[in-house]
């Protein structure tokens, strides 16, 4: 008792501080608080807001061909009712809602059932959803219609490449959309336009755009009604190095008296302007078909179709050049000889010259035609692609090289020449 005494007497100024009161009134009221939910319990009400409701089984409608035409709640709020330790438990974290559309038949109005779903953890029976935990919207149905229209695009800047470059044809993954939904709104929809906002550019450039579906006047067609056959189209813009190159010809081979300064030469256009991507623009010039100079006495004109690399578009539109090549200072002679020999002919075959004498076409200057003679040119039949396993034997007709030997050789043959040898295996 003395004991008791004592502690009471040491605890007695803690029991009379302020702090210890303010620690124990609160002690004292979750206690209550805990009584009056825990054990008293009383009922009570709690209002969810902004329950999201999913819309189950669309596919299904769509596969009958029909739509919803008319707005859709996407939320609901609800009112639950029970013990104030049962409802207290609720949130739009463990309550949703949904509407089946597989029942959706036929076109016209419907009424379409909202339900609530709980998760595993709580018990339904413990509260009520007013009312009932079910609640019925009446939504429209139309039949659904289709139909594609083209993909357009729209620039929004004046200078799409940079100076020097120029925009190509546009391209989309797609050429045209389906749109999708009720007939009269659908028949709105003239084309789906892609807006190309970019400029300056110097490079190709993809990129997925968004598109709008707009009306015969373009105006944007917006509904939630209207349904798409994709969301974005793939863009590509190509962007081509411009420049001006000129036409040449390979260089020639100087022969039959020719040199470069007494053939002269005229192509027209002699310059045109093409457009390429940089990768594919590495060409200085654009090179014509080399020219046999030994093909013609004095002159020639012809006109060829312009071949550009792979890639490479031409801006001037020019397909054809003329090209014109005259040759000054030189004369054509005729000659006649019989000396005609036979080169590479090998161990096993036989061969006779039947041809005894050719008329050959020499050009050169006219002081050094004047010195020739038949026994200074030399016709030169080669037998060496005749020779072998698969040789030939009999009379063939070979092609054959005219020289002018001896201090004539400015001066060579023009045009080509054959001679008829027969072959044989001894």
């Amino acid at each position: 008792m003395n004991f008791l005494k004592k502690v009471a007497a040491k605890l007695s100024p803690v029991f009379a501080t302020r702090a210890f009161n303010m620690v124990f009134a609160l002690v004292i009221s979750i206690v209550i608080w805990m009584y009056v939910v825990y054990l008293v319990n009383p009922a009570a009400d709690k209002t969810i807001t902004n329950i999201p409701i999913e819309y189950r089984n669309a596919s299904v409608i769509l596969d009958k061909k029909l739509v919803i035409t008319s707005d859709l709640p996407e939320t609901i709020s609800v009112t639950f009712n029970g013990t104030r330790a049962d409802v207290l438990k609720l949130s739009d974290k463990n309550v949703s809602a949904y509407v089946d559309l597989s029942g959706i038949k036929t076109p016209g109005e419907v009424t379409l059932t909202v339900t609530l779903e709980y998760s595993a953890a709580l018990n339904e029976k413990k509260f009520t959803a007013t009312p009932k935990n079910t609640w019925n919207i009446t939504v429209a149905i139309d039949y659904l219609f289709s139909k594609e229209v083209p993909v357009e695009p729209v620039y929004t800047s004046q200078s799409l490449a940079a100076e020097g470059y120029q925009a190509g044809k546009i391209q989309f993954d797609v050429t045209e959309i389906t749109v999708s939904g009720p007939k009269n709104e659908v028949d709105t929809v003239e084309r789906a336009v892609v807006y190309i906002t970019k400029e300056d550019l110097t490079s190709t450039f993809t990129e997925q755009s968004e598109f709008k579906l707009v009306d015969k006047n373009n105006n944007p067609v917006v509904s939630a009604h209207l349904t798409s056959s994709a969301d974005k189209i793939t863009v590509t813009l190509p962007i081509l190095l411009v420049r001006e190159v000129d036409i040449v010809l390979p260089e020639f081979q100087y022969i039959a008296g020719t040199n470069a300064g007494n053939v002269d030469v005229d192509i027209s256009p002699a310059k045109i302007t093409v457009a390429g991507e940089e990768s594919v623009m590495t060409f200085a010039s654009l090179m014509l078909k080399a020219v046999d100079l030994a093909s013609f006495a004095e002159s020639t004109e012809y006109t060829t179709t312009l071949t550009l690399p792979e890639g490479v578009t031409n801006v001037t539109g020019t397909t054809e050049v003329t090209v014109k090549i005259s040759i000054r200072g030189l004369e054509t002679r005729e000659f006649h000889t019989s000396n005609i020999q036979v080169i590479n002919l090998e161990e096993g075959y036989a061969s006779n010259v039947l041809t005894e004498s050719l008329v050959v076409t020499l050009r050169g200057a006219a002081e050094m035609l004047n010195g020739i003679s038949p026994e200074n040119i030399r016709v030169v039949a080669d037998m060496k692609q005749y020779m072998g396993d698969n040789g030939m034997t009999g009379d063939i007709i070979v092609p054959v090289k005219v020289y002018v030997d001896g201090e004539f050789g400015g001066a060579g043959a023009l045009f080509t020449y054959e001679v008829t040898v027969h072959l044989v295996k001894t």
